[in-house]
């Protein structure tokens, strides 16, 4: 083996910042008739209750990153339906 050759992978993943979470996606609500469009970067989920939406979103301004994953989860369960 070469004296520099690395010998594992990095497999170290990238956690953004709250900050930077929040500055990579923006976020947008639209409210409607019966609920609300919530967009977050170039995903829109929507919400029949105004209450639940705006419970999701301080979640997510509180811990973006967690939010994140689950929302992607729920997301790729659904597209395995």
């Amino acid at each position: 083996m070469y004296e520099n050759q690395p010998t594992a992978v990095d497999t170290c993943e990238h956690i953004p910042t709250r900050s930077q979470a929040l500055k990579d996606y923006p976020l947008s609500i639209e409210f409607l008739s019966i609920g609300c469009l919530v967009r977050v970067g170039c995903k829109t989920i929507p919400f029949t209750s105004v209450d639940e939406a705006m419970k999701e979103v301080n979640a997510y301004v509180k811990n973006p990153v967690a939010s994140q994953k689950t929302w992607n989860k729920r997301f790729e369960d659904y597209d395995k339906q």
